[in-house]
């Protein structure tokens, strides 16, 4: 489709809507607590056919677009795209706001793909090379109620991701049904939440893909106690490749804080899950089910009391069935444990519990106690520095394990030196490193030592009320001789800030760099493994010194992310982005907004780059 005629169609479409708009005249609009008001002294207005059905003067806005892509990326040809797009949105309401309100939206994304020829398979002719499509976007709601205690949302959208604006991973079309009912009793303290949602993805890259969600939820509130119970059940099906994933999760927790020094949180869960799964490392055709109970109380004769008693209880049972085998196992604990402060510096403590076991091959009842006492005395001031040490002892049996009785005896040693370095008003370095030594006799398995080395250094600042930043480096070698003899090495690297670095400049910064390595006798170290996880953001309000023309940079990074659309989270994207560089340049002048932007990023395994420009007009009221 050309340019031009995408252009007339959505000018004529404009003008036509608006005069049908134009055609009712205006009415007063009634503030929405008000309305609900009016509407609770007259509970026969129904009744008696006063409601006037049809809609309220109509809101119009839309946008006319045009944009130019370019795209490329490991073992993909490199595409020129063009796109025009076209919307018009309506809002009104019937009656009154506080009764119904509507919303509805028409639009079309055209678009001319060409290929680079060297890249593209030959043999399918030159038609290859060069494709276009047209693709119809709108979308409906309705929010009945929308101040009352049981507002109803209804909401179906038709989307196409080259008409977003953002650059996401892989183009496709999208299409969402989603319906929520609230409910909230006069007396306030229950609420009950109902919703189902379904999003259905189609892409000529990962074909199609899709999520089904039904979720229920009620809380309520009374004395001193709470209790939440949420339910759901999803189901992702992705075409392409036959995969599936029917998730349900039951989740349930209870509060009791009486007034006093009590505390009980209970907890219950049930989980089940069907995954028919590919390169994910585990069968293809996995079931499992999930029970877990378990409540945790704590005590104190009275605030401040040395004295601290923590009891807890757990039932575990878990089911799983994959290639054929099946495996079921039980256990049911309960554990009592108390902590006592007898000085500032020197605390005791103990503990015993009972453990149930059962799978398919036994049962077995395990007993345990453990006692201790911990020393940490005032640091010590030595000049500049400050010095900290600590010690321990430790005392565990066990009966009723595979081997017999166990016990063990242990008992451990450290030290840190710390110093804190001014280095203005708005900044201040500190520095430290430690040393911990750990000894540990065991009845069945032998001695152990461990010996721990550390070391930090961090900078903090606020150079203005409303900016902070925190940076920290952290280096620690830990390595343990005799029994389970290994060594294990970690680097992290954290910041955060959040700077006005001048009247248009701010940036914000949240990242993580972690870098591990594991060595044992029968597996050496093989280098540091690193991860990164945060985000990185930089914008600048009057680019180049240009009113109007903002500059934004963003970085993103999540190496650990997992497939959350198959978990049944209907937000997540489909495609999962381990790193991500975008930088962009928006002018607007008036109503006309342009884009210039690029973005360069890890997807699925695969390295992607973006470069899009866009031009966009909006019109209307709203």
């Amino acid at each position: 489709m050309r340019k031009g005629r995408v252009g007339w169609l959505g000018m004529l479409g404009a003008s036509v809507l608006l005069r049908a708009g134009a055609a009712r005249p205006a009415e007063p609009v009634t503030s929405p607590v008000a309305g609900a008001q009016a509407a609770a002294a007259d509970d026969s207005i129904f009744a008696l056919g006063l409601v006037d059905w049809r809609l309220a003067p109509i809101r119009w806005a839309g946008n006319v677009g045009a944009g130019l892509r370019f795209s490329g990326g490991t073992n993909q040809p490199r595409r020129i795209q063009d796109l025009e797009t076209v919307n018009l949105q309506g809002r009104s309401y019937i009656w009154q706001p506080w009764f119904a309100q509507v919303s509805a939206g028409l639009g079309m994304v055209a678009s001319v793909n060409r290929y680079n020829r060297s890249l593209v398979d030959s043999s399918a002719g030159a038609d290859k090379t060069r494709s276009s499509s047209t693709t119809a976007t709108g979308n409906i709601g309705l929010s009945l109620f929308p101040v009352s205690r049981f507002p109803l949302q209804v909401s179906y959208d038709v989307t196409d991701s080259r008409a977003s604006g953002e650059l996401i991973g892989s183009d496709f079309a999208s299409r969402r049904l989603s319906v929520r009912q609230n409910y909230r009793p006069p007396s306030g303290n229950t609420s009950y939440v109902l919703s189902y949602d379904r999003s259905r993805l189609d892409s000529t890259t990962f074909g199609r893909d899709t999520l089904n969600a039904l979720t229920a939820g009620v809380s309520h509130a009374w004395n001193a106690q709470n209790i939440d119970v949420t339910a759901s059940r999803t189901r992702n099906d992705r075409g392409n490749t036959g995969e599936s994933a029917v998730l349900g999760r039951i989740n349930a927790r209870h509060n009791y804080r009486p007034q006093g020094t009590l505390s009980i949180d209970t907890q219950a869960s049930y989980s089940d899950s069907d995954l028919h799964l590919l390169n994910s490392g585990i069968s293809p055709g996995t079931q499992s089910r999930f029970l877990q109970l378990n409540t945790v109380g704590t005590w104190r004769p009275e605030a401040g009391h040395p004295l601290n008693v923590i009891g807890s209880a757990r039932l575990f049972r878990s089911e799983f069935s994959s290639g054929g085998s099946n495996t079921n196992s039980n256990s049911l604990s309960a554990n009592l444990a108390a902590n006592y402060r007898w000085t500032p510096n020197t605390t005791l403590y103990g503990s015993v519990g009972l453990t149930q076991i059962q799978n398919d091959i036994e049962s077995r009842m395990l007993s345990n106690q453990a006692a201790g006492i911990t020393y940490t005395p005032n640091a010590i001031d030595i000049g500049a520095y400050k010095y900290t040490w600590n010690a321990g002892a430790n005392l565990a049996n066990q009966s009723g394990g595979v081997d017999g009785a166990q016990s063990n005896l242990g008992g451990n040693v450290g030290h840190t030196l710390l110093r804190s370095i001014p280095l203005n008003r708005a900044y201040a370095a500190s520095v430290s490193v430690g040393q911990s030594y750990t000894l540990n006799e065991d009845s069945l398995r032998g001695l152990s030592q461990t010996v721990v080395h550390n070391a930090t250094a961090s900078l903090r600042g606020a150079p203005t009320p409303d900016a902070n930043a925190y940076i920290s480096l952290t280096a620690a070698d830990a390595r343990t001789y005799g029994v389970n003899e290994n060594s294990f090495q970690i680097i992290n690297l954290q910041s955060s800030a959040q700077m006005q670095l001048s009247r248009y400049a701010f940036a914000s910064a949240n990242l993580t760099l972690q870098g591990t390595r594991q060595a044992s006798p029968a597996r050496p170290a093989n280098g540091f493994t690193f991860s990164t996880s945060g985000n990185l953001n930089y914008s600048h309000t009057r680019a180049l010194g240009v009113p109007q023309l903002r500059y934004s940079l963003i970085y993103a990074a999540n190496q650990t992310q997992y497939a959350s659309r198959l978990q049944g989270d209907i937000e997540a994207p489909r495609d999962q982005v381990s790193h991500s560089l975008e930088q962009r340049f928006d002018y607007r002048l008036g109503r006309i907004e342009m884009r210039l932007s690029g973005r360069i990023a890890r997807t699925e395994g695969r390295d992607d780059w973006l470069l899009y420009f866009s031009i966009n007009r909006r019109f209307g009221d709203f």
